[in-house]
């Protein structure tokens, strides 16, 4: 998964030296999606969850209201801790799929770590 890390970020590094006179800009948009949402993913798998947000608003930032994105950002926060953030992710996430039983999964997660910390820090 390490190999596939380094692979991904050389595709990113190339496209982002494209530009619209040379290539399709809609192309290397969809293409850069991709690649950030496959590196969120894999950054994930190997349990670092900083570089897995990183990649997951990298992704957003090229498409606001992409799924998987909010799905893998929203994934790595919560195992960051971050869970408002988590949460706010989630919830976007399923207003744009309301069938996405990974995304309710993980709110329902989210939403019980709220609880819990809140009790943690009420008694």
């Amino acid at each position: 998964e390490a190999g596939a890390v380094k692979e991904y970020k050389y595709g990113v590094g190339m496209l982002e030296g494209l530009n619209e006179a040379n290539t399709g800009e809609e192309q290397v948009k969809a293409l850069l999606l991709s690649l950030h949402n496959n590196l969120s993913m894999v950054h994930f798998k190997l349990g670092e969850y900083g570089e897995a947000t990183k990649q997951g608003s990298a992704a957003l930032t090229i498409d606001p209201q992409n799924v998987k994105g909010l799905y893998r950002r929203g994934a790595a926060r919560r195992k960051a801790g971050e869970l408002k953030e988590a949460k706010a992710d989630l919830s976007a996430c399923l207003k744009l799929d309301a069938a996405n039983k990974e995304a309710k999964a993980q709110l329902r997660g989210v939403l019980k770590d709220l609880e819990e910390e809140k009790k943690k820090y009420a008694g």
